[in-house]
């Protein structure tokens, strides 16, 4: 206990000292650490909290945080030039707006010292439990630390699930309000789809929101257990139909994140990295490929079709694959989403493009991949060629995916 307590201190030390010199080379200096019980400080809610605001501090401040390791909680540092108070007044507002604001310290210091909420007028901060300030409750011991546990781990799998699924449908979204898209549905048209338009596909947001929260509660259990996912899976699509008056708008994208998310939610809270996700992702694939394709008799799908009639695997090798029609490439954030989506056509054996066969398919692959050799040069051209008759949903349905990741990734562990 001793040793904790000698550690805990020199760790301050240190930190402070370091802010010091920090501070001779940046006129301020912003502070990220957990404000977690002792038992939480390197727990993974701790490190999913420094991985999430360090990702807002970065994208707010336009520089990198400096990442360090200490015995009484991990922090990072950022020197910048943004006016201290300003800052702190944006801090703060994180702090206490920002659902788990409540679990983390923001702190701005300067040559003077550290910025306070006193100097600048603004109250206490609050106790998890009851509301009261903060510092009363700790200094009269107010509560069982198990019960602060108990609150904290809650409040990170809650927030952490409803992020996820919010980011999962907004990316379903920003998808379907990309253009130009060849001949997909858009916001500007229906493409070649004569029986949908972009009302059908914003109205299944809302049955797929509930069925996202459905796979990610699945994923936090002690196992995932992938036939009882399957039969969540097949229960959500019949409502996705239902609701869509039969109308397929996001089946592929259904399957696709039905998979994704629980595996991706159960890595988070392993601390496990993006690779590990991937890697969890493949196997179970495997297992419903074999599953699926396996004394396949009558098709009935155009992925049971493709596979019957020329070995392809579809959405499910896909998986099986890692996604490496994104993987190939990924990440490269400044593209645009046509750019994107033009570099998983190149890639993808996508089954929504072989209902006349499978020439298609090959034809499809082989422009878009002398588009991108070209560096996109000829994209405008072919987009013209190719807007009245290719519709590449199963492109489309990864060119989300790649939308989700891209903002998400920042949560995994960083591969050693």
């Amino acid at each position: 206990m001793t040793n904790d307590i000698d550690a805990r201190l020199h760790a301050k030390e240190k930190r402070r000292d370091r802010i010091e010199t920090f501070l001779k080379q940046h006129p301020v200096i912003l502070v990220l650490k957990t404000n977690l019980p002792g038992d939480k400080t390197h727990s993974t809610e701790a490190a999913l909290l420094l991985r999430q605001f360090n990702h807002l501090c970065e994208t707010f401040l336009h520089i990198p945080g400096e990442f360090h390791q200490a015995a009484d909680g991990d922090y990072y540092l950022y020197g910048t030039k943004t006016d201290a108070t300003k800052l702190k007044k944006h801090m703060l507002y994180l702090e206490d707006n920002h659902p788990l604001g409540r679990l983390v310290d923001l702190d701005v210091h300067t040559p003077k010292g550290p910025l306070t909420r006193k100097q600048l007028n603004v109250t206490e901060r609050r106790c998890f439990l009851c509301d009261k300030p903060a510092t009363v409750c700790r200094r009269e011991n107010n509560h069982d630390e198990n019960e602060l546990v108990a609150f904290i781990e809650n409040r990170v799998r809650r927030e952490i699930l409803d992020a996820l699924k919010r980011t999962a449908v907004d990316a379903l979204r920003k998808e379907i309000f990309t253009y130009p898209c060849f001949g997909l549905v858009s916001s500007k048209n229906s493409g070649i789809h004569k029986d949908m338009n972009i009302s059908h596909f914003l109205s299944a947001l809302e049955v797929l929101e509930q069925a996202f929260e459905t796979y990610l509660r699945l994923g936090l259990e002690d196992t995932i257990d992938l036939d009882a996912l399957r039969a969540r899976g097949k229960e959500h699509e019949e409502r996705l139909l239902s609701h869509c008056k039969n109308i397929n708008t996001h089946k592929g994208a259904h399957f696709i994140f039905g998979l994704i998310l629980p595996h991706m939610i159960r890595t988070l809270f392993a601390n496990g990295t993006f690779d590990a996700m991937l890697a969890a992702i493949k196997k179970d694939a495997a297992k419903i490929t074999t599953s699926d394709f396996t004394n396949l008799k009558t098709a009935k799908t155009c992925g049971e079709k493709a596979y019957q009639q020329h070995q392809i695997k579809g959405v499910r090798g896909e998986l099986e694959n890692g996604l490496q029609s994104i993987m190939d490439w990924y990440p490269q954030k400044t593209l645009s989403p046509i750019q994107k989506l033009v570099k998983i056509m190149a890639r993808l054996e996508d089954t929504t493009l072989m209902k006349t066969g499978k020439e298609t398919l090959n034809d499809v692959k082989a422009c878009m991949q002398a588009v991108e050799a070209a560096d996109f040069q000829t994209l405008e051209k072919i987009q013209d060629c190719l807007k009245d008759t290719v519709s590449p949903g199963g492109a489309a349905d990864l060119l989300a995916v790649t939308f989700f990741f891209e903002n998400t990734d920042h949560l995994f562990a960083k591969t050693p």
